[in-house]
Order: structure tokens, then sequence, then C-alpha cells
């Protein structure tokens, strides 16, 4: 191993990187070993890249006053020296690295916001067969849940079925802004919902497949059963099928294509008369009437939320302010109609709205929150 990669060289120009006193050379030499330790057969001979990442994001985000919290999945080397770990503007150079911005001081010691919002967390609301909506919290008339043979932890925001209830009923769980919720359905089959999302399912499966419908995003862990295939029904827009897997799905009605993410097992997607099959690693794409596109993306990031992450990958800015608002359950409104910033990193979801500003100011992106609104100044 060289002297420039040793585990304490290779520290300190992650420590430059987050403090924005890193040279050039230095970048491309952190660069350099992230892909190195990525195709590297063996990592006995070079710093463990998970500690080396941690560190970076650690310093960041404590620049802008946020506590960091690990990641339950390793992240992905080639996407991590891509972004250099941290939000930056992809303008074909480094803006955190460039002279004369605020530094995490001076932005952590400004006066405290005016107004605030906190992260999302375990919120739902149930919509019984016959239309009534129950808040899913200690404080709501849960009689229904005995004849439905299901049990609900509020605090953990967990709902589970048993599959035994002899009438079959439809149920709807529905997730508002800023809320997220798991669902264990009567077979096994598990369901974390992302805000501002919904999924409609019986209280049994009976017949010949488990179907259930969704909105929004969700990610599916699919007890297996050969002879009973379990459907996804997507707004009537996509099927996805699938016999024991674990997938993503991410169609919001306010974005313009379904994806959906394949993480283990085989899925099929169909819109139309188009079916494509796909593998670990697949994303299948679905815009309108075009048939099924399928491409190779990193499954970490889509799985970003599930660790209490945002993930952003040369997305725009009007994309990134979706998912700020759905978590923080906010409006946005544009005061520079011509943003054409690109962002690459993480986020931390469990932040409150006032530090993820702080966060993006360090990108010299100007915002505001005024009340429930989300103001780009930028």
């Amino acid at each position: 191993m060289s002297e420039n990669s040793t585990p304490s060289r290779l520290e300190e120009i992650a420590a430059r990187i987050a403090d924005g006193s890193a040279s050039d050379e230095q970048m491309q030499r952190y660069l350099h070993w992230m892909e190195a330790a990525e195709t590297s057969a063996s990592q006995t001979d070079i710093p463990d890249p998970y500690e080396i990442e941690f560190l970076l994001q650690q310093r960041i985000w404590q620049a802008a006053g946020i506590t960091p919290v690990r990641q339950v999945r390793r992240p992905v080397l080639r996407w991590l020296a891509a972004a250099a770990i941290l939000l930056v503007i992809v303008t074909g150079t480094w803006w955190y690295l460039q002279p004369g911005k605020p530094s995490g001081d001076q932005l952590t010691n400004q006066s405290q916001p005016k107004h605030d919002r906190m992260p999302g967390g375990n919120k739902a609301m149930l919509r019984l067969a016959d239309g009534t909506l129950v808040p899913l919290d200690s404080s709501a008339n849960l009689s229904f849940l005995q004849q439905a043979d299901a049990r609900l932890d509020a605090g953990e925001g967990q709902l589970s079925y048993s599959g035994h209830d002899a009438t079959i009923e439809n149920h709807e769980l529905i997730t508002p802004a800023g809320g997220q919720f798991q669902l264990t359905l009567p077979d096994g089959s598990n369901v974390w919902l992302n805000a501002a999302s919904s999924i409609s399912f019986p209280t049994a499966f009976g017949g010949q497949e488990r179907r259930v419908r969704i909105s929004g995003e969700a990610y599916f862990e699919v007890a297996h059963d050969a002879a009973k295939p379990f459907k996804v029904d997507i707004e009537g827009k996509a099927t996805v099928t699938v016999l024991g897997t674990h997938f993503n799905i991410n169609a919001y009605a306010d974005d313009n294509a379904i994806r959906t993410t394949l993480l283990e097992g085989k899925v099929q997607v169909e819109t139309g008369s188009s079916q494509r099959q796909l593998l670990p690693g697949d994303q299948g794409i679905v815009r309108g009437a075009e048939p099924v596109q399928v491409r190779q993306v990193n499954t970490e990031g889509v799985m970003a939320w599930m660790n209490q992450q945002f993930y952003f990958d040369n997305a725009d800015i009007h994309l990134l302010m979706k998912e700020l608002s759905r978590w923080y359950g906010v409006q946005v409104e544009y005061r520079n109609q011509k943003t054409l910033n690109r962002f690459s990193g993480y986020l931390p979801r469990q932040a409150r709205l006032s530090e993820i500003i702080k966060i993006l100011k360090l990108s010299g992106i100007q915002l505001e929150l005024d009340e429930k609104t989300l103001i780009v100044n930028d």
C-alpha cells in the first residue's frame, strides 16, 4: 500500500473535502482510491471505504448541526466516488471546494429559523370497506382489528393481518405527506409505504392469486407461494407479477414514470401489450403508452428512503423539492423559474427541514421557509 493511500492519509483528505480545503489533486486521489476500492478483489490492503465514507458524511452533516446516522446497507462505491459523499451542484466543478462560500460554522451560527418542520414519521390512516377512515394511532377506536384478525403497533408504525378473517373485505392503508408505515399482508408478505402513498388489499387472500393496488412508493418483500402469484396493480397503468421476491415501486402521480426496481428474485412488468422480466439490479420503467424499458440502476440509491436518507443522482431542483415536499408536508414556490442546478448525494431524512436548508446552502441553494411553504430563491 502506497504512502498516499494509508488510512490516516485518506482520512485527512476526506476531512479536507468536508471542510472545503481539499486541492484538485487531493480530490482526484480520493476518487481514484474509491474506484480502486470497488474493483479490488481484497480490501485488506486499503482502508475500509465504509469507514471513510461515514467519516466524510459525518463531518458534512455536523457542519450543519445534524447528528449523522449509519446506513443499514453498505454503500455502492462507484456512486460514492462520483458523488464524493456530499451534495454538490453538477456544473463541471466542485462548488463546495470553491473559495468564498459560507462555512459550516457560519451556517450553524445563524439565528434559529422563525418557521421549521419536523421530519416525517409513522403516520397513516386505514380506510375500511364501508369507507370509514381510521387514524392508526393510540387514540383511535380499533375494534375493527379484532374482526379482521389484525394487530396494530402504532409506536413502531406496523399493521399486521393474519389472513384468518372469514369475511374478506378490502382495506386501504394511506400515508399522508410526512408519513410512513409498514404493513404485513395476510400471506405474510411485508410492505413499507413511503410518504403520500397508499395500498389497497383484501383482509385475506382467496382465489388463484394475491392482488394489491398501490399509489406513490412502496417496498415489497413477498412471501413465496408458487401456486398463487402475487400481483401489484399500479393505478391501472401497469402490473407487476411475482412469485416471491424483494422489489420497490415508485409510482407517484406527479412523476412522469412508474419505476419498478428488483433487489432479489424475478418479476415481470406489464403495461398494455408490453411485458419485460427483470433480474436483480434492473429497473423497469413505464411511461404512458410506451413499451416497458429496462435499465440497470444503483439499488442502494433506490432504497435510500428505507435507510432514512434521500438519494439524488444528477437530479434537477424540481425533483429534489418534490422529495422534500412529500416528506415534510410543505408546498414549494419557485421565485426563479430558470434554476438549472443539478444534484447528487445524500440528505438525511431524520433531520428537521431547517437543517436540510442549511445543508443545501452549503451548495449555494437559497431557500426560505414561510410557514408551510418552501420558497426557492436560487
